[in-house]
Protein backbone atom coordinates (compact mmCIF):
# COMPACT_ATOMS: atom_id res chain seq x y z
CA UNK A 1 0.00 0.00 0.00
CA UNK A 2 1.79 3.50 -0.73
CA UNK A 3 1.89 5.92 2.03
CA UNK A 4 0.15 9.17 0.72
CA UNK A 5 2.50 10.95 2.25
CA UNK A 6 5.17 9.91 -0.25
CA UNK A 7 2.93 10.80 -3.04
CA UNK A 8 4.08 14.02 -4.93
CA UNK A 9 1.88 16.87 -3.67
CA UNK A 10 -0.29 17.52 -7.34
CA UNK A 11 -1.39 13.54 -6.84
CA UNK A 12 -2.20 14.12 -2.94
CA UNK A 13 -4.18 16.78 -3.68
CA UNK A 14 -5.65 15.28 -6.61
CA UNK A 15 -6.73 11.96 -4.93
CA UNK A 16 -7.82 14.37 -1.24
CA UNK A 17 -10.02 16.25 -4.07
CA UNK A 18 -11.66 13.33 -5.27
CA UNK A 19 -11.94 11.50 -2.17
CA UNK A 20 -14.04 14.61 -1.18
CA UNK A 21 -16.50 14.76 -3.78
CA UNK A 22 -17.41 11.03 -3.78
CA UNK A 23 -17.90 12.01 0.13
CA UNK A 24 -19.74 15.31 -0.06
CA UNK A 25 -22.60 15.85 -2.42
CA UNK A 26 -22.68 19.84 -2.25
CA UNK A 27 -19.21 19.82 -3.39
CA UNK A 28 -19.35 17.46 -6.23
CA UNK A 29 -22.17 19.98 -7.16
CA UNK A 30 -19.78 22.11 -8.41
CA UNK A 31 -17.43 19.59 -9.55
CA UNK A 32 -19.89 18.13 -11.78
CA UNK A 33 -21.47 21.68 -12.94
CA UNK A 34 -17.81 22.56 -14.11
CA UNK A 35 -17.89 19.17 -16.15
CA UNK A 36 -20.59 19.34 -18.16
CA UNK A 37 -20.23 23.13 -18.73
CA UNK A 38 -16.98 24.00 -18.92
CA UNK A 39 -17.05 27.57 -21.04
CA UNK A 40 -19.89 28.62 -18.24
CA UNK A 41 -18.96 29.07 -14.57
CA UNK A 42 -21.60 27.87 -12.28
CA UNK A 43 -23.93 31.08 -10.39
CA UNK A 44 -23.23 29.73 -7.21
CA UNK A 45 -25.32 30.56 -4.41
CA UNK A 46 -26.24 28.87 -0.99
CA UNK A 47 -29.09 27.56 -2.25
CA UNK A 48 -27.42 24.75 -3.66
CA UNK A 49 -25.56 24.04 -0.76
CA UNK A 50 -29.39 24.05 0.87
CA UNK A 51 -30.14 21.02 -1.34
CA UNK A 52 -27.08 19.35 -1.61
CA UNK A 53 -27.02 18.63 2.12
CA UNK A 54 -30.30 18.07 2.71
CA UNK A 55 -30.34 15.52 -0.48
CA UNK A 56 -27.05 14.10 1.61
CA UNK A 57 -29.37 13.65 4.44
CA UNK A 58 -31.78 11.40 2.23
CA UNK A 59 -28.75 9.42 0.68
CA UNK A 60 -27.57 8.84 4.65
CA UNK A 61 -31.25 7.48 5.49
CA UNK A 62 -31.64 11.12 7.90
CA UNK A 63 -34.71 11.38 5.62
CA UNK A 64 -37.05 9.48 3.38
CA UNK A 65 -39.24 11.88 1.94
CA UNK A 66 -38.00 15.40 0.61
CA UNK A 67 -40.14 18.24 -0.76
CA UNK A 68 -38.56 20.92 -2.70
CA UNK A 69 -39.65 24.00 -4.51
CA UNK A 70 -37.73 26.34 -6.22
CA UNK A 71 -38.34 28.49 -8.75
CA UNK A 72 -37.99 28.10 -12.58
CA UNK A 73 -34.30 28.17 -14.02
CA UNK A 74 -32.91 27.46 -10.51
CA UNK A 75 -30.62 24.32 -11.24
CA UNK A 76 -32.93 22.10 -9.29
CA UNK A 77 -33.52 19.48 -11.95
CA UNK A 78 -29.78 19.30 -12.80
CA UNK A 79 -28.73 18.97 -9.15
CA UNK A 80 -31.40 16.62 -8.02
CA UNK A 81 -31.95 14.36 -11.45
CA UNK A 82 -28.77 14.51 -12.94
CA UNK A 83 -25.72 15.27 -10.45
CA UNK A 84 -27.60 12.88 -7.60
CA UNK A 85 -27.89 9.56 -9.10
CA UNK A 86 -24.26 10.43 -10.40
CA UNK A 87 -23.32 10.09 -6.57
CA UNK A 88 -25.64 7.70 -5.62
CA UNK A 89 -24.77 5.01 -8.32
CA UNK A 90 -20.83 6.10 -8.40
CA UNK A 91 -20.69 5.28 -4.38
CA UNK A 92 -22.78 2.65 -4.89
CA UNK A 93 -23.62 0.72 -8.76
CA UNK A 94 -25.89 -2.06 -7.00
CA UNK A 95 -28.00 0.71 -6.37
CA UNK A 96 -31.20 1.83 -8.69
CA UNK A 97 -32.60 5.57 -9.03
CA UNK A 98 -35.65 5.93 -10.66
CA UNK A 99 -36.76 9.37 -12.07
CA UNK A 100 -39.68 10.51 -13.10
CA UNK A 101 -40.44 13.84 -15.60
CA UNK A 102 -43.87 15.09 -16.77
CA UNK A 103 -43.13 14.07 -19.94
CA UNK A 104 -41.02 11.74 -22.14
CA UNK A 105 -38.95 14.49 -24.08
CA UNK A 106 -37.92 15.99 -20.74
CA UNK A 107 -37.22 12.37 -19.04
CA UNK A 108 -34.96 11.62 -21.70
CA UNK A 109 -33.65 15.05 -21.93
CA UNK A 110 -32.34 14.70 -18.18
CA UNK A 111 -30.66 11.27 -18.41
CA UNK A 112 -28.67 11.92 -21.90
CA UNK A 113 -27.68 14.68 -19.29
CA UNK A 114 -26.88 12.27 -16.90
CA UNK A 115 -25.27 9.85 -19.69
CA UNK A 116 -22.94 12.93 -20.63
CA UNK A 117 -21.53 13.36 -18.00
CA UNK A 118 -20.53 9.76 -16.51
CA UNK A 119 -18.34 9.69 -19.54
CA UNK A 120 -16.25 12.76 -18.33
CA UNK A 121 -12.70 11.73 -17.87
CA UNK A 122 -12.79 13.57 -14.44
CA UNK A 123 -16.06 11.78 -13.70
CA UNK A 124 -14.53 8.61 -14.16
CA UNK A 125 -11.30 8.87 -12.02
CA UNK A 126 -13.97 10.06 -9.11
CA UNK A 127 -16.06 7.03 -9.55
CA UNK A 128 -14.50 4.11 -11.28
CA UNK A 129 -17.14 2.80 -11.57
CA UNK A 130 -18.46 4.47 -14.97
CA UNK A 131 -15.17 3.81 -16.68
CA UNK A 132 -15.57 0.25 -17.62
CA UNK A 133 -18.91 -1.08 -20.44
CA UNK A 134 -22.07 -0.89 -19.13
CA UNK A 135 -24.39 -3.33 -18.72
CA UNK A 136 -27.10 -1.74 -20.92
CA UNK A 137 -27.04 2.41 -22.12
CA UNK A 138 -30.02 3.65 -23.86
CA UNK A 139 -31.90 6.64 -23.45
CA UNK A 140 -33.90 5.95 -20.55
CA UNK A 141 -31.75 3.45 -19.22
CA UNK A 142 -28.47 3.07 -17.78
CA UNK A 143 -27.36 -0.33 -15.57
CA UNK A 144 -24.30 -0.54 -14.17
CA UNK A 145 -22.52 -4.16 -14.42
CA UNK A 146 -23.52 -4.54 -10.36
CA UNK A 147 -26.98 -4.52 -11.30
CA UNK A 148 -27.95 -0.86 -10.25
CA UNK A 149 -28.05 2.14 -12.46
CA UNK A 150 -30.85 5.14 -13.48
CA UNK A 151 -34.25 4.87 -15.32
CA UNK A 152 -36.24 7.61 -16.86
CA UNK A 153 -39.66 7.60 -17.02
CA UNK A 154 -43.00 9.92 -17.44
CA UNK A 155 -45.94 10.31 -15.20
CA UNK A 156 -48.50 7.65 -16.56
CA UNK A 157 -45.71 5.31 -17.98
CA UNK A 158 -46.06 1.33 -17.58
CA UNK A 159 -43.85 0.34 -14.36
CA UNK A 160 -45.19 -3.23 -14.44
CA UNK A 161 -41.50 -5.17 -13.10
CA UNK A 162 -39.54 -1.44 -12.60
CA UNK A 163 -38.30 -0.31 -9.31
CA UNK A 164 -35.72 2.06 -7.44
CA UNK A 165 -33.58 2.08 -4.62
CA UNK A 166 -34.68 6.05 -4.66
CA UNK A 167 -37.57 7.55 -6.51
CA UNK A 168 -37.03 11.29 -7.91
CA UNK A 169 -40.23 12.86 -9.00
CA UNK A 170 -39.20 16.43 -11.12
CA UNK A 171 -41.66 18.35 -12.20
CA UNK A 172 -44.13 15.49 -12.88
CA UNK A 173 -47.15 18.05 -14.03
CA UNK A 174 -47.20 19.93 -16.80
CA UNK A 175 -47.38 23.19 -16.33
CA UNK A 176 -50.26 24.26 -18.99
CA UNK A 177 -52.64 21.81 -16.56
CA UNK A 178 -51.62 23.71 -13.24
CA UNK A 179 -55.64 24.73 -13.22
CA UNK A 180 -57.03 21.86 -14.21
CA UNK A 181 -58.31 20.09 -11.19
CA UNK A 182 -59.20 16.64 -13.25
CA UNK A 183 -55.66 16.42 -14.41
CA UNK A 184 -54.08 17.44 -11.29
CA UNK A 185 -55.61 14.95 -9.93
CA UNK A 186 -54.88 11.85 -12.52
CA UNK A 187 -50.80 13.15 -11.63
CA UNK A 188 -51.72 12.59 -7.85
CA UNK A 189 -53.76 9.25 -8.14
CA UNK A 190 -50.60 7.55 -10.36
CA UNK A 191 -48.07 8.72 -7.77
CA UNK A 192 -50.12 7.47 -5.26
CA UNK A 193 -51.85 4.23 -6.46
CA UNK A 194 -48.26 3.39 -8.84
CA UNK A 195 -45.20 4.83 -8.52
CA UNK A 196 -45.33 4.98 -4.72
CA UNK A 197 -45.64 0.61 -4.66
CA UNK A 198 -42.35 0.92 -6.71
CA UNK A 199 -39.69 1.18 -4.35
CA UNK A 200 -37.36 -1.95 -3.83
CA UNK A 201 -37.04 -1.60 -0.25
CA UNK A 202 -41.04 -0.44 1.17
CA UNK A 203 -39.95 0.90 4.72
CA UNK A 204 -36.74 2.51 3.92
CA UNK A 205 -36.42 3.82 0.10
CA UNK A 206 -36.79 7.36 0.01
CA UNK A 207 -38.61 9.69 -2.42
CA UNK A 208 -37.75 13.26 -3.65
CA UNK A 209 -39.67 15.51 -5.27
CA UNK A 210 -38.68 18.42 -7.17
CA UNK A 211 -41.14 21.26 -8.55
CA UNK A 212 -41.53 24.81 -8.76
CA UNK A 213 -45.09 25.39 -7.21
CA UNK A 214 -48.39 25.58 -9.99
CA UNK A 215 -51.54 25.43 -8.40
CA UNK A 216 -53.31 24.50 -5.09
CA UNK A 217 -53.99 20.88 -6.43
CA UNK A 218 -50.21 20.00 -7.58
CA UNK A 219 -48.47 16.89 -5.97
CA UNK A 220 -46.61 19.38 -3.98
CA UNK A 221 -50.16 20.76 -2.34
CA UNK A 222 -51.30 16.48 -2.47
CA UNK A 223 -48.62 15.14 -0.84
CA UNK A 224 -48.11 17.74 1.92
CA UNK A 225 -51.32 16.83 2.87
CA UNK A 226 -50.67 13.11 3.86
CA UNK A 227 -47.46 14.28 6.52
CA UNK A 228 -44.33 12.49 6.94
CA UNK A 229 -42.51 14.72 4.28
CA UNK A 230 -39.56 17.29 4.97
CA UNK A 231 -40.24 20.51 2.74
CA UNK A 232 -37.63 22.87 1.37
CA UNK A 233 -39.28 26.17 -0.20
CA UNK A 234 -37.30 28.65 -1.33
CA UNK A 235 -39.41 31.72 -2.96
CA UNK A 236 -37.67 34.13 -4.74
CA UNK A 237 -38.46 36.84 -2.17
CA UNK A 238 -38.63 35.73 1.57
CA UNK A 239 -41.69 35.92 3.15
CA UNK A 240 -40.71 35.02 6.67
CA UNK A 241 -37.61 34.70 8.56
CA UNK A 242 -35.73 31.14 8.27
CA UNK A 243 -32.70 29.92 9.55
CA UNK A 244 -31.84 27.17 6.39
CA UNK A 245 -29.29 24.78 6.85
CA UNK A 246 -26.56 24.34 4.67
CA UNK A 247 -24.26 21.91 5.77
CA UNK A 248 -23.95 20.13 9.41
CA UNK A 249 -24.30 22.87 12.18
CA UNK A 250 -23.85 25.65 9.48
CA UNK A 251 -27.31 27.65 8.97
CA UNK A 252 -27.96 30.40 6.30
CA UNK A 253 -29.91 33.33 7.46
CA UNK A 254 -32.52 34.22 5.15
CA UNK A 255 -35.11 37.44 6.70
CA UNK A 256 -38.25 38.69 5.23
CA UNK A 257 -37.86 40.39 1.61
CA UNK A 258 -34.04 38.85 1.14
CA UNK A 259 -33.57 37.50 -2.41
CA UNK A 260 -33.21 33.97 -3.23
CA UNK A 261 -30.44 34.98 -6.02
CA UNK A 262 -29.76 38.21 -6.12
CA UNK A 263 -27.30 37.84 -9.24
CA UNK A 264 -29.94 35.61 -11.21
CA UNK A 265 -33.02 37.10 -9.94
CA UNK A 266 -32.41 40.53 -9.21
CA UNK A 267 -35.56 42.91 -7.89
CA UNK A 268 -35.99 44.91 -10.89
CA UNK A 269 -36.60 41.07 -13.21
CA UNK A 270 -38.73 39.57 -9.83
CA UNK A 271 -40.63 42.78 -10.89
CA UNK A 272 -40.75 42.40 -14.89
CA UNK A 273 -41.55 39.07 -14.21
CA UNK A 274 -44.82 40.01 -12.19
CA UNK A 275 -45.98 42.50 -14.62
CA UNK A 276 -45.35 39.76 -17.64
CA UNK A 277 -47.17 36.64 -15.64
CA UNK A 278 -49.48 38.52 -13.58
CA UNK A 279 -50.00 37.88 -9.61
CA UNK A 280 -51.28 35.04 -9.23
CA UNK A 281 -48.88 32.94 -11.70
CA UNK A 282 -45.77 34.81 -10.61
CA UNK A 283 -46.97 33.91 -6.61
CA UNK A 284 -47.18 30.15 -7.45
CA UNK A 285 -43.91 29.53 -9.59
CA UNK A 286 -41.60 32.49 -8.18
CA UNK A 287 -43.14 32.54 -4.73
CA UNK A 288 -44.08 28.99 -4.28
CA UNK A 289 -47.17 30.17 -3.29
CA UNK A 290 -50.03 28.72 -5.42
CA UNK A 291 -53.30 30.71 -5.18
CA UNK A 292 -57.09 29.38 -6.31
CA UNK A 293 -59.31 32.41 -7.93
CA UNK A 294 -60.24 34.39 -5.35
CA UNK A 295 -58.04 33.55 -2.83
CA UNK A 296 -55.53 35.52 -1.09
CA UNK A 297 -57.10 37.68 1.17
CA UNK A 298 -55.28 36.79 4.02
CA UNK A 299 -51.58 38.59 3.78
CA UNK A 300 -49.46 36.22 5.98
CA UNK A 301 -46.78 39.35 6.51
CA UNK A 302 -49.49 40.42 8.94
CA UNK A 303 -48.77 37.30 10.84
CA UNK A 304 -46.24 38.56 13.84
CA UNK A 305 -43.69 35.47 14.54
CA UNK A 306 -42.12 33.84 17.11
CA UNK A 307 -38.86 31.96 17.63
CA UNK A 308 -39.93 30.01 21.13
CA UNK A 309 -43.49 29.25 22.67
CA UNK A 310 -44.03 31.41 25.94
CA UNK A 311 -42.94 29.23 29.13
CA UNK A 312 -45.59 31.30 31.39
CA UNK A 313 -49.05 32.67 30.04
CA UNK A 314 -52.05 34.46 31.66
CA UNK A 315 -54.58 32.20 29.76
CA UNK A 316 -54.00 28.54 27.84
CA UNK A 317 -57.07 27.44 25.80
CA UNK A 318 -58.09 25.36 22.76
CA UNK A 319 -59.87 26.46 19.44
CA UNK A 320 -62.12 22.99 18.01
CA UNK A 321 -63.48 22.64 14.81
CA UNK A 322 -65.24 19.55 14.35
CA UNK A 323 -65.87 18.25 11.03
CA UNK A 324 -69.06 17.03 10.13
CA UNK A 325 -68.08 13.12 9.40
CA UNK A 326 -64.86 11.20 8.60
CA UNK A 327 -66.12 10.43 5.19
CA UNK A 328 -66.97 14.54 4.51
CA UNK A 329 -63.68 15.13 2.93
CA UNK A 330 -63.09 17.93 6.18
CA UNK A 331 -60.45 17.65 8.70
CA UNK A 332 -61.37 17.72 12.73
CA UNK A 333 -58.68 20.49 14.23
CA UNK A 334 -57.45 21.25 17.63
CA UNK A 335 -55.56 24.65 17.30
CA UNK A 336 -53.61 25.16 21.08
CA UNK A 337 -53.53 28.73 21.64
CA UNK A 338 -51.54 30.64 24.54
CA UNK A 339 -52.61 34.22 25.62
CA UNK A 340 -49.73 36.59 27.16
CA UNK A 341 -49.64 40.40 27.32
CA UNK A 342 -52.32 40.68 25.23
CA UNK A 343 -50.91 39.03 22.62
CA UNK A 344 -52.17 35.45 20.97
CA UNK A 345 -49.87 32.69 20.35
CA UNK A 346 -50.97 29.62 17.99
CA UNK A 347 -48.54 27.06 19.28
CA UNK A 348 -49.53 23.43 18.11
CA UNK A 349 -52.27 22.18 15.69
CA UNK A 350 -53.81 18.85 15.19
CA UNK A 351 -55.20 17.96 11.88
CA UNK A 352 -56.99 14.43 11.63
CA UNK A 353 -60.11 13.28 9.07
CA UNK A 354 -61.04 11.32 12.27
CA UNK A 355 -64.64 9.91 13.44
CA UNK A 356 -66.53 11.36 16.11
CA UNK A 357 -65.84 8.90 18.56
CA UNK A 358 -62.28 9.04 17.87
CA UNK A 359 -62.71 12.76 17.77
CA UNK A 360 -64.07 12.53 21.53
CA UNK A 361 -61.21 10.34 22.44
CA UNK A 362 -59.05 12.48 21.23
CA UNK A 363 -60.24 15.58 22.81
CA UNK A 364 -60.84 14.56 26.61
CA UNK A 365 -57.09 12.64 26.42
CA UNK A 366 -55.77 15.68 25.21
CA UNK A 367 -57.15 18.26 27.93
CA UNK A 368 -56.63 15.48 30.32
CA UNK A 369 -52.66 15.89 29.49
CA UNK A 370 -52.50 19.37 28.75
CA UNK A 371 -54.84 21.03 31.12
CA UNK A 372 -55.57 24.16 29.55
CA UNK A 373 -58.43 27.23 31.02
CA UNK A 374 -61.13 26.89 28.29
CA UNK A 375 -61.94 24.63 25.30
CA UNK A 376 -64.10 26.69 22.48
CA UNK A 377 -65.99 24.50 20.22
CA UNK A 378 -68.48 26.35 17.46
CA UNK A 379 -72.26 24.91 18.07
CA UNK A 380 -72.76 23.46 14.55
CA UNK A 381 -72.81 20.03 13.11
CA UNK A 382 -70.47 17.76 15.00
CA UNK A 383 -69.59 20.26 17.44
CA UNK A 384 -72.69 20.33 19.09
CA UNK A 385 -72.63 17.18 20.04
CA UNK A 386 -68.79 17.29 21.04
CA UNK A 387 -69.87 19.72 23.36
CA UNK A 388 -72.77 18.02 24.99
CA UNK A 389 -70.47 15.02 24.97
CA UNK A 390 -67.81 17.04 26.91
CA UNK A 391 -70.04 18.55 29.26
CA UNK A 392 -71.57 15.41 30.52
CA UNK A 393 -68.09 14.04 31.05
CA UNK A 394 -66.67 17.14 32.66
CA UNK A 395 -69.56 17.47 34.96
CA UNK A 396 -68.27 17.82 38.52
CA UNK A 397 -64.73 17.42 37.48
CA UNK A 398 -62.01 20.03 38.54
CA UNK A 399 -61.92 21.39 34.74
CA UNK A 400 -65.81 22.78 35.46
CA UNK A 401 -65.86 23.49 39.13
CA UNK A 402 -62.85 25.92 38.70
CA UNK A 403 -64.66 27.53 35.41
CA UNK A 404 -68.32 26.73 34.83
CA UNK A 405 -67.92 27.67 31.31
CA UNK A 406 -64.97 25.58 31.26
CA UNK A 407 -66.69 24.69 27.30
CA UNK A 408 -66.65 27.90 25.74
CA UNK A 409 -69.46 27.76 22.77
CA UNK A 410 -69.29 30.40 19.82
CA UNK A 411 -72.70 30.46 17.49
CA UNK A 412 -72.39 30.01 14.46
CA UNK A 413 -74.57 33.13 13.09
CA UNK A 414 -71.68 34.71 10.11
CA UNK A 415 -70.36 33.25 7.03
CA UNK A 416 -66.64 31.82 7.12
CA UNK A 417 -65.52 34.88 5.32
CA UNK A 418 -67.11 36.96 7.65
CA UNK A 419 -65.33 35.40 10.73
CA UNK A 420 -61.88 35.78 9.34
CA UNK A 421 -62.47 39.37 8.17
CA UNK A 422 -62.71 40.43 11.75
CA UNK A 423 -60.14 38.24 12.79
CA UNK A 424 -57.64 40.34 10.41
CA UNK A 425 -58.32 43.44 12.61
CA UNK A 426 -56.18 41.53 15.13
CA UNK A 427 -54.11 39.90 13.10
CA UNK A 428 -53.19 43.41 11.57
CA UNK A 429 -52.79 44.94 14.55
CA UNK A 430 -49.82 42.57 15.08
CA UNK A 431 -52.03 40.71 18.17
CA UNK A 432 -51.76 37.06 16.59
CA UNK A 433 -48.27 35.36 16.24
CA UNK A 434 -47.52 32.17 14.76
CA UNK A 435 -44.37 30.03 14.90
CA UNK A 436 -41.22 30.88 12.72
CA UNK A 437 -41.11 27.12 12.08
CA UNK A 438 -43.00 24.01 13.27
CA UNK A 439 -43.94 20.73 11.19
CA UNK A 440 -47.56 21.69 11.47
CA UNK A 441 -46.93 25.10 9.97
CA UNK A 442 -46.57 24.41 6.23
CA UNK A 443 -50.55 23.11 5.53
CA UNK A 444 -51.66 25.91 8.16
CA UNK A 445 -50.06 28.53 5.57
CA UNK A 446 -51.10 26.82 2.67
CA UNK A 447 -54.72 26.57 4.08
CA UNK A 448 -54.56 30.49 4.38
CA UNK A 449 -52.74 31.41 1.25
CA UNK A 450 -56.08 29.54 -0.39
CA UNK A 451 -58.62 31.10 1.75
CA UNK A 452 -61.42 31.35 0.73
CA UNK A 453 -61.48 29.29 -2.27
CA UNK A 454 -59.32 26.64 -1.23
CA UNK A 455 -59.65 22.67 -0.59
CA UNK A 456 -59.76 23.06 2.81
CA UNK A 457 -60.76 25.64 5.53
CA UNK A 458 -60.87 24.07 9.00
CA UNK A 459 -57.83 25.40 9.95
CA UNK A 460 -58.70 28.85 9.36
CA UNK A 461 -61.78 28.23 10.76
CA UNK A 462 -60.64 26.98 14.03
CA UNK A 463 -58.35 30.40 13.74
CA UNK A 464 -61.25 32.80 13.35
CA UNK A 465 -62.26 31.27 15.99
CA UNK A 466 -59.92 31.44 18.19
CA UNK A 467 -59.27 34.86 17.54
CA UNK A 468 -62.76 35.75 18.20
CA UNK A 469 -62.35 33.89 21.74
CA UNK A 470 -59.07 35.72 22.20
CA UNK A 471 -60.32 39.79 21.59
CA UNK A 472 -63.15 38.38 23.84
CA UNK A 473 -60.80 37.88 26.82
CA UNK A 474 -58.51 41.04 26.66
CA UNK A 475 -61.43 42.79 26.67
CA UNK A 476 -62.90 41.07 29.77
CA UNK A 477 -59.66 39.36 31.73
CA UNK A 478 -61.23 39.33 35.71
CA UNK A 479 -62.00 36.54 36.80
CA UNK A 480 -65.91 37.02 37.46
CA UNK A 481 -66.35 38.45 34.24
CA UNK A 482 -64.49 35.08 32.92
CA UNK A 483 -66.83 32.86 34.78
CA UNK A 484 -69.81 34.39 33.40
CA UNK A 485 -68.60 33.07 29.84
CA UNK A 486 -68.66 34.19 26.88
CA UNK A 487 -71.68 35.75 25.62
Amino acid sequence: MVDPKRLPLRQFLKSDAQALYRSDFPSLIRKAYSCMFPNSPIEDNWHLDAMGYSLQRVSGGDIRRLMISLPPRSLKSLVISVFWPLFIIGNDPTKTVLVVSHSLDLAIKLSNLFRQLILHPDIQEIFPVFKGALSKDSQQEVTTQQGGGRIALSVDSNVTGRGGDVIIIDDPLDASDADNETACFAVNKWIDETLSTRTNNPATSPIVLVMQRLSIYDPAAHLSEQGGWTALSFPAIAVKNEDIPIGRKLLQKRRIGDLLHPERYPKEYLDMQRGIMGQRAFEAQFQQNPLPDGGGIIDLNKFQRYSTPPKTCDLKFYSIDAASGSNSGSYSVIMAGRVVDGRMYVTNIFRKRCTFPELCRIVLSTIRRYRPDHLVIEKASNGVALIEYLNEKLQGTDFTCQYPYFVQTMNASQRKITRMEKALVAIEEGMVLLPEQADWLPTLESEIRAFPNGRNDDQVDALSQAVKFFTWYIRHPIAEERKRGYR
